[in-house]
């Protein structure tokens, strides 16, 4: 595990494999693996780095960015609604299902 070359390209935290009844995973930065039944994944809580504040969180900068950027996102997407009100009245799941957004 981990060393196909989607691995080398995304770098990902966990790379995990599972037959919905066992599960494996490896934690890639700190080197550890994870060989349980599912069933036991609670009691190994402390794998995830994120439910130890382990994982850097950037700078403030990043996070600040980040924010003004799902900030004006939002915005986008309110007017979008806005503009097209009577699709949106007519099948709001259907509405927002089918916007198509390109970056």
């Amino acid at each position: 595990m981990g060393s196909e070359s989607l691995f080398r390209r995304y770098e990902p935290r966990y790379i995990v494999a599972t037959d919905l009844h066992h599960i494996v995973a490896k934690d890639t930065i700190k080197h550890t693996t994870l060989d349980i039944e599912i069933k036991d994944i609670d009691n190994e809580v402390a794998f995830y780095g994120w439910t130890g504040n382990e994982i850097n969180k950037g700078s403030a900068d990043e996070s600040v960015a980040d924010r003004r950027a799902a900030d004006k996102m939002k915005d986008l997407y309110d007017e979008i609604e806005r503009e097209n009100i009577d699709s949106f009245k007519a099948d709001p799941v259907g509405f927002r299902h089918n916007q198509k957004a390109y970056f």
